[in-house]
């Protein structure tokens, strides 16, 4: 790059970014509860944790001459780590899941004899997409017939995987052995210049790994608002025995979104620690930076993948939602699958993962949208051919969207809850009680547009911007995109990078709540374009680096400060249930707990906080899931409404907290009059929380 070539300009930019690094953090400090998180004693531990951890992977790494016995090392102690932080038996156990799913896919794709070229991380990684839609589509058709339950997924998952194992077996052993693809030997050139860069590409390894392990050591206390409410609970409010088309009766759009990674992660769903679905999630952070790394090799060189890697690591936007139940994580992986496939003209794989996208996250639509409507524009343009000869690669793709997008369409009535319902009966398509009232895309903030992408991109402290900040791509992002677009070789890669930022400032505009996650897909491209540029202009970023370092430590989606407490003697992970009996105990509610644990079909209607309410151990809804964002508040208008709701969804039981009830005059108002009609029978009563048992009258 011309710009970079000349020297005083070059200083001249790498000032100009301590600066702004510096007014940023400043601000970020001054405005937020930055500052206090960073200075508490939890924090500080966690920080000189992930100093020890960096510092002795990086000599493992660079002093141990032995590559078999530095790696041992580092797995060794990552093992102890993950122990002394209750999290090491469940991210073995999803590793391991993960693991059965590239199996399922290679031995689907095996049977079909499907190419999927010579690249053993793209070979894996369609692997994974095809696996994971198979097992989502074989589940979904034993739903259709009733037949579902943890159990039976764990049933299912154990013989699908043992038939896939023994048939790969098989095949491996026979005339038509299909061998597993190596990875890619770089240029001569270029390992002469790994060799002269070990010190960097090792610290870039040392730094990857403590980061990661920083993420995974706060799995089991960042649990967020989000995940609480219904990515967690798959056990009771997804599939509570009878597979995922019974309608449970519940009526926010949250419970009828697209439930992909629900379905997914429900062999992991495990009723005394939340780690096992989180950690999944975890490993599909580790999925997305794999793609960086793959993504920005290809398009530069294997040593710019590494360091890619690295800083994606650091970005906050991109991890903080890998220890979350959301389905953000899963998503961009996916998309980011999507663009390897486009850039390598492999357009079957790529409309694959942009379908299997939309059972993931009901926003996708959004960017999936237009990474497909550009992609074709281009095969128009360049009058690309596209290779039909295996269109049933993505048969298990298209299975899966239609399984999941039945079940939304017979619960609401459309294929996707949480769009505007008058979109949806102009289409020809009636919204089903009572799903019939609801609107979630929410009223536009009246918003400047200059001031909010200032703020997005170098400092986000107002109100409208605080979901930004727990998952911020941090200033990097317009950097990185400034100096990718100028830089960077591949005109696709920033095509398709240049309608996600369009599209994004558009988002910004219009969002009511402007979050962070939405913008995953857009930070990720920001480090890829950045790091294949062909001139090493890296040092440029190290200010940026350690402001990312800052935000990783003291954010996270739950706002929750350090690290799981430390802990030696235990069973490999976290145990939860404890901690909500415990709460539940604190509160006055164990006589609640107790009773409605003993059958976790019961469905009850909680009017009470959430998400502390949702965590009885069964189907449970709040009155806030009704009357709040996403719901449909015409069934508390009056009484008869919410009657005809509590039938509908065959409420058996209805819990009241005091403390709610003085705050919400139309719930307490209820109450009242369903106690003097004796529709609510007295059950538990623990003074301040009670249970009543509703009876139809």
């Amino acid at each position: 790059m011309q710009l970079i070539k000349n020297k005083t300009l070059s200083t001249i930019i790498q000032i100009g970014l301590w600066i702004l690094t510096a007014v940023s953090s400043f601000l970020i400090l001054k405005k937020t509860d930055a500052g206090s998180v960073l200075m508490m004693s939890p924090t500080l531990c966690m920080i000189a944790e992930v100093l020890i951890l960096f510092l002795w992977f990086f000599l493992s790494l660079y002093f141990i001459k032995s590559s078999f016995i530095s790696i041992t090392v580092v797995v060794i102690v990552s093992w102890i780590y993950l122990w002394m932080h209750r999290i090491a038996l469940p991210v073995l156990v999803s590793g391991i899941y993960i693991f059965y799913l590239v199996i399922l896919g290679e031995a689907f794709l095996s049977l079909c004899n499907a190419g999927r070229g010579e690249d053993r991380i793209k070979r894996i990684l369609y692997d994974f997409l095809t696996g994971s839609a198979l097992h989502i589509s074989i589940f979904c058709i034993f739903s259709a017939f009733s037949i579902g339950g943890v159990a039976f997924s764990r049933i299912l998952t154990l013989c699908l995987f043992a038939v896939s194992a023994v048939y790969i077996g098989v095949i491996r052993y026979s005339k038509k052995r299909v061998t597993f693809p190596c990875a890619q030997i770089p240029s001569e050139e270029e390992l002469t210049r790994e060799n002269k860069e070990r010190l960097w590409i090792c610290l870039a390894y040392a730094l990857t790994g403590a980061m990661l392990l920083l993420q995974a050591a706060r799995i089991n206390i960042a649990l967020d608002y989000d995940s609480l409410h219904y990515g967690l609970r798959s056990r009771y409010i997804l599939d509570a025995g009878y597979g995922i088309y019974e309608n449970l009766g519940s009526v926010n759009d949250v419970y009828v979104y697209p439930k992909g990674l629900e379905v997914l992660a429900l062999p992991l769903n495990v009723k005394v620690t939340y780690g096992y679905v989180l950690s999944f999630s975890w490993w599909m952070a580790c999925g997305i930076l794999l793609c960086i790394f793959y993504l920005t090799g290809k398009c530069s060189t294997r040593r710019a993948g590494i360091y890619a890697a690295a800083f994606a690591v650091t970005v906050p936007g991109i991890m903080n939602m890998g220890i979350s139940a959301k389905t953000d994580a899963i998503t961009v992986l996916v998309q980011l699958i999507a663009i390897i496939s486009i850039l390598d003209d492999e357009y079957i794989w790529a409309g694959s993962a942009l379908l299997f996208s939309l059972i993931l996250k009901p926003t996708s639509l959004l960017f999936s949208g237009l990474i497909f409507i550009t992609a074709l524009i281009y095969i128009i343009v360049k009058k690309k051919q596209i290779d039909l000869r295996q269109w049933y690669v993505s048969v298990p793709v298209i299975l899966a969207f239609g399984f999941i997008t039945a079940r939304t369409v017979l619960l609401a009535g459309v294929p996707l809850a949480s769009a505007a319902s008058g979109i949806w009966e102009r289409l020809g398509f009636v919204t089903q009680y009572p799903f019939n009232s609801i609107d979630a895309f929410g009223k536009p903030e009246n918003a400047n547009l200059i001031k909010r992408i200032v703020g997005f991109f170098f400092c986000p402290v107002t109100d409208d911007l605080m979901h930004v900040y727990i998952a911020w791509g941090g200033i990097g992002t317009a950097v990185m995109l400034f100096f990718g677009f100028i830089g960077s070789k591949n005109r696709m890669l920033k095509l398709l990078s240049a309608v996600i930022l369009a599209a994004s400032l558009i988002s910004i505009l219009i969002l009511y709540q402007v979050d962070g996650n939405y913008f995953m897909l857009l930070y990720s491209l920001a480090v890829i374009l950045f790091f294949s540029i062909p001139a090493d202009i890296y040092r440029f970023m190290i200010p940026v680096l350690l402001l990312n370092i800052m935000m990783c430590c003291v954010t996270n989606w739950s706002g929750a400060a350090g690290l799981t407490p430390v802990k030696w003697n235990h069973y490999g992970f976290y145990d939860h249930e404890s901690d909500t009996v415990d709460r539940f105990t604190a509160t006055g509610n164990k006589d609640i707990y107790e009773y409605l644990a003993r059958d976790p079909r019961q469905r009850v209607l909680a009017l009470a906080d959430q998400p502390d309410c949702l965590g009885f151990k069964c189907n449970v809804q709040s009155y806030t899931d009704l009357e709040g964002s996403g719901g449909n508040v015409y069934l508390v208008k009056k009484l008869d409404f919410f009657k005809e709701f509590l039938n509908y969804a065959k409420t058996d039981y209805i819990y009241v907290n005091d403390d709610f009830l003085a705050s919400h005059s139309r719930a307490s108002d209820i109450v009242g009059y369903m106690i003097e009609d004796g529709s609510l029978r007295p059950t538990v009563d623990e003074g301040c929380n009670r249970l009543y048992e509703y009876v139809q009258n």
